[in-house]
């Protein structure tokens, strides 16, 4: 540059510099020259001699180094002198790959990073924080959730029990061949009290008898219950087999006090019989429902029964629960004298069988986006294959892990039946299933291990050692430590956030809500939850890692992608709850922000098991171990606990807790 009359910049140093490492390295000068001018002319138009041809074991790297610091165009050399430091034998090799323009390979990926555990200060620090937020969790959870409002002191087995004691009852006494049970979520009430609470005490009176958020339902056939449907997964559903389709079938649905709010049943589909039978007394489902038969006025029907009837009839009335009145109507039908049809119908329950489908404004942005992400993780795969890259290895080891789980979530959560029908469900269902979520994730890791490896190698340093089968590497153990610790201070975050929602907000449900299903039938369900969440929380890992890929691809910023995936979090929330938009865009911009954090400072590894340990967060908690749901949130707890201690064993890397100064350190 300065024999051209060109800007000298920093990347006139490391030519210079450059020309210093040749000589060093062959104790010979790059060119030799008689005069001024043969010098400019040879820097100008002639190039290096290899330092390989005057020293023969010279090191391949510090000749691509040198190389590069020579070459003609400044555009091409290393930018900076760290660069170069870093590119040389005992430097960081990642930043040398990235900073030659080279990706680097998996094996270097793995083999890159600091080989010593965390200091024992800190490892002991993170542990004692995840046993305090677990001990607290437990603690303080009938405070900031709607578990005690919710979970009653009924279990599944004494509802189970009150739902049969009612069919029999209603005089159906034929044993069923098979059953089935579970608990769901009324979201018909949670949007209504939604938009009716206000204060807590209202969330007392809305949520005490006979109204509930959760209600148990219990179904039984005299045939096998079989889920053919694919969003089953292999477990009988409230319509998934569909209801109505065999005569004898029931179904039925209590509240968590075990008060009766729906009954089916499916008569016979041939009668030779002309005879009407006489009326069937509705008292005792009255009583069952929670009702006294004398304060109830009898009315016109409006709803019509799944199955054939000969008899409707109809009452209107005033629930009155905590100075709450509330409007009710109950419908009723019966057939031959045995009750078909029996609901209670409040302010919140809609015609679901005729009301038209409205796709919501976060499920389309949902859609859009894993569309997108479909697309996208297509065309980088397609790209990477063609040109060799991907760890192929480590994607096929992503794909079995993904279909082992969820075919051992169908196997312990699983409504297996004695039947033909079983291996047709295995196959048809379950298989194809785990095949495609398989296909999902070794599509998704070919899309994007390449061009992480390039763009962000250090994310996926102790990912590729647990690929490797490197369990006990300290760095492993620290991401898993790490990991569980941001979960524990999310834990945190979300009681806070839930305090001041109940008392400065308008009342909602909370998520967990939804995960409590994963215990509605005893361990299988919970065991099955467990394997859910393990390989929901691989792809979902994968799936956050691949959008702020593909932004980053779109905006050449690393800033922009995470700060896109992190709008992307909030506008979708902030559509799908009826809250404080301004509210739920602070609380979920740090959650999304957390998000960010752990997997880019601490690698993809530490976000799975983040990602993986939020299992225990939807688990009911109570201080109280005599309720009937406590021993699932233990056991969630305690599968935390596991891998927490795992981490911290690990992180040390044999180094002794109290050995030194550990308080000094």
């Amino acid at each position: 540059e300065q024999f051209a009359g060109k800007e000298v910049t920093t990347k006139s140093d490391i030519y210079a510099l450059g020309l210093v490492l040749y000589e060093i390295f062959t104790g010979k000068r790059v060119f030799e020259a008689g005069s001024l001018a043969e010098l400019q002319k040879m820097h100008e138009s002639s190039s290096p001699t290899n330092p390989s041809n005057w020293v023969k074991d010279i090191d391949p790297l510090v000749e691509r180094v040198i190389l590069r610091c020579l070459e003609k165009e400044p555009s091409k050399r290393l930018a900076s002198a760290k660069q170069v430091a870093d590119a040389l034998p005992g430097g960081d090799p990642l930043a040398a790959a990235l900073a030659m323009g080279e990706t680097p390979s998996p094996e270097m990926v793995a083999a890159a990073g600091q080989k010593t555990g965390m200091k024992p200060m800190y490892a002991v620090a993170c542990l004692f924080v995840i046993i305090a937020a677990l001990i607290a969790s437990s603690a303080l959870a009938n405070k900031f959730s709607l578990v005690p409002y919710v979970m009653r002191d009924n279990s599944p087995d004494v509802l189970e029990q009150k739902a049969r004691a009612i069919i029999q009852q209603a005089g159906y006494n034929e044993r069923p061949v098979d059953w089935a049970r579970g608990l769901e979520f009324n979201d018909d009430y949670r949007h209504y009290v939604e938009d009716k609470v206000a204060t807590e005490k209202q969330w007392e009176q809305h949520t005490g008898a006979p109204f509930s958020a959760l209600n148990f339902w219990y179904r039984q056939c005299p045939r096998w219950l079989a889920p053919l449907s694919f969003s089953s997964r292999g477990t009988v559903s409230p319509y998934d087999p569909v209801q109505g389709t065999t005569v004898g079938e029931i179904s039925i649905r209590l509240d968590a006090t075990g008060r009766l709010l729906e009954f089916q049943a499916q008569p016979l589909q041939f009668d030779e019989s002309s005879n009407k039978s006489t009326a069937f007394d509705w008292k005792p489902f009255l009583v069952a429902a929670g009702f006294d038969p004398a304060k109830l006025t009898p009315a016109e029907s409006q709803w019509l029964p799944f199955s054939g009837f000969d008899d409707r009839v109809a009452w209107i009335g005033i629930c009155d629960n905590l100075h709450l009145q509330i409007p009710i109507r109950i419908e009723a039908a019966a057939y031959r004298g045995r009750p078909v049809y029996f609901q209670t119908i409040w302010p919140w329950t809609k015609p679901s069988r005729q009301a038209a489908f409205s796709a919501l404004t976060w499920e389309v942005i949902i859609i859009i986006v894993l569309v997108s992400l479909l697309v996208g993780a297509i065309w980088l795969a397609r790209y990477n294959w063609l040109n060799g890259r991907g760890n192929r290895q480590g994607a096929f080891r992503i794909a079995l892990f993904v279909f082992g789980a969820m075919i051992l979530r169908w196997v312990f959560a699983g409504n297996h039946t004695p039947s033909f029908v079983e291996p047709t469900i295995f196959f048809l269902v379950i298989v194809s299933q785990a095949l495609l979520g398989a296909a999902v994730a070794w599509l998704a890791y070919i899309a994007l291990e390449p061009m992480v490896r390039r763009r962000w190698p250090s994310v996926l340093i102790t990912w590729n050692r647990l690929l490797n089968g490197q369990l006990r590497d300290p760095l492993v153990g620290r991401d898993v430590l790490i990991g569980i610790f941001f979960t524990m201070l999310f834990r945190i975050w979300y009681f806070v956030t839930s305090y001041v929602e109940l008392k400065f907000q308008t009342g909602t449900f909370q998520f967990i809500d939804q995960s409590l299903l994963s215990i509605q039938a005893g361990v299988g369900k919970f065991l099955g939850g467990l394997f859910d969440q393990c390989w929901a929380a691989l792809l979902f890992s994968l799936g956050t890692l691949l959008f702020c890929l593909l932004l980053r691809i779109l905006t050449r910023r690393d800033w922009l992608a995470i700060g896109g995936n992190i709008l992307l979090g909030i506008g979708i929330n902030v559509l799908s709850f009826n809250r404080s938009p301004l509210f739920v865009a602070v609380s979920v911009g740090i959650v999304f922000a957390i998000h960010s954090f752990v997997m880019f400072r601490f690698g993809l590894l530490a976000f799975i098991a983040y990602a993986i340990s939020l299992f225990g967060m939807g688990l009911p908690m109570a201080a109280n171990f005599n309720t009937w749901y406590s021993i699932y949130g233990l056991i969630g707890n305690g599968v935390v606990l596991v891998l927490a201690i795992y981490g911290f064993y690990t992180s040390l890397g044999g180094q002794k807790v109290f050995a030194g100064k550990l308080l000094e350190e």
